[in-house]
This record gives structure tokens, sequence and C-alpha cells, in this order.
């Protein structure tokens, strides 16, 4: 019986093990692709904001002269340097930014 547990944790550390090389090699992937994929300005990405380290839906302003790219981070309109590295396209290279349609004026709530 202690045999037989055993060799069940094997298996399954086996199994994560072959999992955690699988999304590293498809990181790698995403990280190659993402750096060499010139974007455009208007693009939108995924963009790693380096105040807290996660990644937000930004646009792309324009590539900088050193690589990097200007973006501008579409929920609270925050702007930074970033690399190629840290920016991965949304649903394909295609994406470019939607005008934003004005709201309508909020009606004041009856006191």
């Amino acid at each position: 019986e202690t045999w037989c547990r055993e060799a069940g944790r094997m298996r399954e550390s086996q199994r994560a093990a072959k999992f955690r090389a699988r999304v590293a090699e498809e990181e790698a992937k995403l990280r190659e692709s993402s750096s060499t994929k010139v974007l455009r300005a208007g693009d939108v990405v995924q963009a790693q904001y380096y105040e807290d380290g996660y990644y937000y839906e930004a646009e792309v302003l324009c590539q900088n002269d050193d690589g990097t790219y200007s973006i501008m981070f579409t929920e609270y309109g925050d702007e930074q340097d970033t690399d190629a590295q840290d920016l991965q396209p949304l649903r394909g290279s295609d994406v470019r930014a939607q005008p934003k349609t004005p709201r309508a004026p909020s009606t004041p709530l009856p006191s």
C-alpha cells in the first residue's frame, strides 16, 4: 500500500514537471514572438505595468529609437516606455484601438 502511494506521487510529480516544462516553452514562444513582432501606433496589447508587475490592456503610442515602445494603459491613461518582451499583442496583430464613444450625460437622481 505504501509502495502504491509512492508510485502515485511519483507519477503526479512527473506529470507536473512535464506541465511546467510545456508552460515554460509556451511562455518562451510568446516572448520571442512578441519581441520580434513590430507593433504600430494604435495596436492594442497586454502590457506589464512596472509599478505592480501585472499586465493590463494598453495602446501602443510609438516605437522609440532604443526599441522600447511608448504605451498608454487604456483604463487609467498612465503612460510608460515598455520593453517589447513585456508586450503581448491581443487577438492577433491587426487589433487596433477603437475610437472612444462618448458617454451619454448622466441624469441627476431625484432628491
